[in-house]
């Protein structure tokens, strides 16, 4: 499941798996996910909480804003001052904005698609064998 989740292009989680892949590699990053997973497997199964994808475009997001606090943390502590790029300001916003649209009917049928697919006995199942 992990690695079906991994292709999608338009689902949070595979965005995960993207990061994770790239900065430790294919196997810890499936590893990542399915323990990812198994968390939320067992969020809902237990804790009776309910899981809702945002999407890929507010993954990155959330990303990009840890990353600035992150840098602004960092240039705080060694006394310099970040100043952003207007230009490179104004294309970030015309990327996200076209990421957005593009993500949000994608990702809404990427979506329907996984949860239909996702039925009680699949994850009944996931969760013994993790067990």
């Amino acid at each position: 499941m992990a690695r079906a989740l991994a292709r999608s292009k338009y689902v949070a989680l595979g965005g995960f798996y993207r990061r994770m892949a790239a900065r430790r590699g294919g196997l810890v990053a499936n590893k990542a996910l399915a323990r990812k997973l198994a968390t939320l497997f067992w969020r809902v199964m237990v804790k009776g909480l309910d899981f809702v994808e945002t999407g890929v475009a507010q993954y990155e997001a959330k990303v990009l804003e840890t990353k600035h606090r992150i840098l602004h943390r960092l240039a705080r502590q060694l006394g310099q001052q970040i100043l952003p790029n207007p230009a490179a300001v104004v294309r970030q916003r015309v990327h996200e904005e076209r990421l957005v649209r593009h993500t949000d009917s994608a990702a809404s049928r990427a979506q329907a698609r996984f949860f239909t697919s996702l039925t009680l006995e699949k994850v009944m199942s996931s969760a013994r064998s993790l067990v």
